[in-house]
Order: C-alpha cells, then structure tokens, then sequence
C-alpha cells in the first residue's frame, strides 16, 4: 500500500506543479472541489443534526466549524478534484492511470487529499502526507473537507451540491 501512496502523491504533485495561471477556479463547474467548505456548510451542518448513536453532535460540529475557520493561503494549483478509488487504476499494487477529471479545476490543493483519511492505513497514510511535509499538520485533516465526506457518505446524501 506504501508503493501506492507515494506514486498517487507523485502524481497528485506533479499536477500541482503545472502552471495553474489560466485554470479555471474552484466554482459550481467542479462542485466548489479546491475551493471555499462554506459552500458544503449547510449541508454538512443538516447532516450533522441527523447523525444518531454514538458520534457526538457537538464535537462533529467544533470540528468542522474548525474546518471552516482553516482557510487556504498558498497558491491555487490545479487539482484532480475527485481522488478516490474508483478514479485510480492500479497494476501489481502501483498507480498506473488517473481518471474522471470532471471535478479538475485551480484551488487549495487540500481537497486531493482525502485519500489519507478515506483509504490509506496510517503506515501509507503518512508516506503519502510525507511528499508534502504534511504528516504532522494537526489541521489538514479537517481542512480539506473530510468530515464533509463521511457525513454525505454516512448519510447517503449525494456527494455533490444540488
């Protein structure tokens, strides 16, 4: 799985690396992927008050009134938008191709990141946070729009804005 993270992180930062300059921005055209959560907050906040058992309502909602609060102040690279793994093909335990890039666009990278905390074990986690020194950044994993993702998941909700 290691092998994996690190090919999927270089590739992730060679997509960054290409001139962003005339992308076009996070925006309803990629489903706000790279750009501002705000956009997500009142669904992630509805999804919250319906969240039952044993997920404290009031921790769910500190943590992403975190994530709200953590605003990206790098440059806007360009960004898959949609990393998961049904939009990764793999050959012998390595990354072999990318696809669906209906949610590229230019914005905070961070959003190319939930593989880490949707995927990878912690062992291939942090190889994979590593290629952006990014393995104990306490903020990246509420940053990036995680909780967002496990509630519409958890809640069977569409991932996407209506």
């Amino acid at each position: 799985m290691c092998e994996f993270a690190k090919d999927l992180a270089n590739f992730l930062k060679e997509l960054e690396s290409i001139d962003s300059a005339d992308g076009l921005p996070a925006g309803a055209q990629n489903f706000h992927r790279g750009g501002d959560l705000a956009v997500y907050d009142t669904q992630t906040s509805d999804a919250i008050k319906d969240v039952s058992g044993g997920y404290g309502q009031n921790l769910l909602l500190e943590i992403w009134e975190l994530a709200l609060s953590t605003k990206h102040t790098g440059s806007c690279v360009w960004v898959h938008g949609d990393v998961a793994v049904a939009n990764l093909l793999a050959k012998n335990g390595k990354v072999c191709g990318v696809i669906d890039f209906g949610g590229m666009g230019t914005g905070d990278p961070s959003c190319d990141y939930v593989m880490a905390w949707t995927f990878f074990d912690k062992k291939s986690r942090k190889v994979f946070l590593m290629s952006w020194e990014l393995a104990s950044t306490p903020l990246i994993a509420p940053g990036d729009g995680v909780l967002w993702k496990a509630l519409i998941t958890y809640g069977g909700t569409a991932n996407h804005l209506d």
